[in-house]
């Protein structure tokens, strides 16, 4: 699969080999559309350009519906989603005085900033690239160093306990849903549920970490 962009008041498409180009819908006639990732579900990523010339972060389903997505500044400019993953977590960026990086989980949005332990005082990450199956975030940082701006990437890795809270909606609660969401990613061996060492292989360590994380409040 692959998503191509091209001209100026472009469409994003989703092309496959069996159905070839499918434009995808758009929100204003005269406005263009930019895709920047898809999965292996056929959710696309990117953004859509309104009337007012604002750039609102949206994806597309797998029969080509455009959805919309927050934001967390409502006066933001410039919202775009860079990347999704096989379990929908999607990020991106967002500017209003200056780029922020920003994770989708559902339907809510959240400064990844906000997210984050161990990053440096003065260090700004602004523009999230890309997530794994597994959580694993990749994004631009930015720090004024000696006057002068610097950029860096930085490789975001989630604790396996704030992950036992992300595996099903309502995010960031830990419920019986969470449990089923996991008990299926393991069953499949899928690498969202590697939460143990070795890494990289999933076995019955891994279902005992999430018993442990999820039974002990998950501090």
């Amino acid at each position: 699969k692959r998503v191509v962009l091209e001209g100026p008041a472009a469409q994003a498409f989703r092309w496959t080999e069996g159905g070839g180009v499918e434009l995808l819908e758009v929100h204003a006639a005269d406005r263009p559309t930019l895709a920047h990732d898809i999965n292996d579900h056929g959710v696309v990523v990117g953004h859509v350009s309104m009337p007012n010339f604002q750039n609102v972060a949206c994806y597309w389903d797998a029969d080509g519906g455009l959805h919309l997505l927050p934001q967390v500044h409502p006066l933001s400019v410039d919202i775009d989603v860079r990347a999704v993953n096989n379990r929908g977590v999607m990020v991106g960026m967002e500017l209003l005085e200056q780029f922020e990086a920003r994770l989708w989980l559902g339907d809510e949005v959240y400064d990844l900033n906000d997210l984050t332990t161990g990053l440096p005082d003065g260090y700004i990450l602004q523009d999230a690239r890309d997530v794994t199956d597994a959580g694993v975030i990749v994004s631009e940082v930015a720090a004024t160093i000696d006057g002068q701006i610097q950029l860096f990437t930085a490789v975001l890795t989630p604790r396996a306990c704030s992950r036992v809270m992300g595996f099903a909606e309502p995010f960031f609660e830990r419920d019986f849903a969470d449990a089923v969401a996991y008990l299926d990613l393991f069953s499949r061996g899928d690498p969202g549920a590697d939460l143990a060492e070795p890494h990289d292989q999933i076995d019955i360590s891994d279902v005992l970490a999430f018993l442990s994380f999820f039974e002990s409040g998950c501090p």
